[in-house]
């Protein structure tokens, strides 16, 4: 829905109005207007700032959660178990989290007789002024630092410290969700730890820090496939 141009963040895509008019023809009604560019600086910026070129949707807003909550309806009868919320640091909580994730799950249970697996990507902290625990009273989140951390001391050969069975966000293991390289750290330079970018760390460390990763009990563990010489979005070569 983001406009091509980090000038005009406020724009919405001309290509909004081909697939929903309705969304075109009221962004204000969608959207904040605003120049906060997002930082974890405090927590309007955290939540109301703009990420690169995308404008910022305005999550406590009924009329944007229940466009939302159509959308995982409609996965969900497809057949969708789960959901990933990129960027989920960006969404206010309690009031959207509760109504967004909680209607979908509640949704999802009166239809399978199951749980909705719901988690957010929130990547090295909150931002000033804000909790983990405002997340996940709803939904698990993810804890790079850990996993970046246990990748670090495989790499450096120290087990012991890899071997560490605390979580640096501070949240229950049954909350968190973890990977030893992910998209961002192989693609970019997200990872810390002090190794922040991963695609050079080999596949024998990457299967050994996973391995410890993924044993750590009550959490849940990703494991990124490796692209190989392929670009993102191709298809992989490795």
């Amino acid at each position: 829905m983001g406009n091509e141009s980090e000038d005009t963040p406020n724009v919405v895509s001309s290509q909004v109005k081909t697939y929903d008019p309705e969304i075109y023809d009221n962004a204000s009604a969608f959207f904040r207007n605003n120049d906060i560019v997002a930082s974890d600086s405090s927590v309007k910026n955290v939540v109301q700032g703009h990420v690169t070129s995308c404008p910022d949707l305005n999550t406590n807003s009924k009329v944007v959660q229940d466009k939302v909550i159509s959308l995982l309806k409609e996965c969900i009868d497809c057949g969708v178990d789960g959901f990933r919320f990129d960027a989920a640091k960006h969404i206010e909580t309690p009031d959207d989290g509760d109504y967004i994730t909680e209607s979908a799950g509640s949704y999802y249970k009166a239809k399978t007789g199951d749980n909705l697996y719901i988690y957010g990507e929130i990547l090295n902290n909150c931002g000033s002024g804000r909790s983990y625990s405002s997340y996940t009273k709803y939904i698990n989140v993810t804890d790079n630092k850990t996993g970046d951390s246990v990748l670090a001391n495989v790499v450096k050969g120290k087990a012991s410290n890899a071997a560490s069975s605390s979580y640096k966000s501070g949240v229950a293991a049954s909350d968190v969700v973890l990977w030893a390289e992910s998209h961002d750290t192989y693609e970019g330079d997200s990872g810390a730890g002090g190794i922040s970018n991963t695609s050079k760390v080999s596949d024998e460390n990457i299967t050994k820090a996973w391995a410890i990763i993924a044993a750590r009990k009550d959490a849940t563990s990703l494991y990124f496939a490796r692209p190989g010489a392929s670009l993102m979005g191709e298809a992989a070569g490795d």
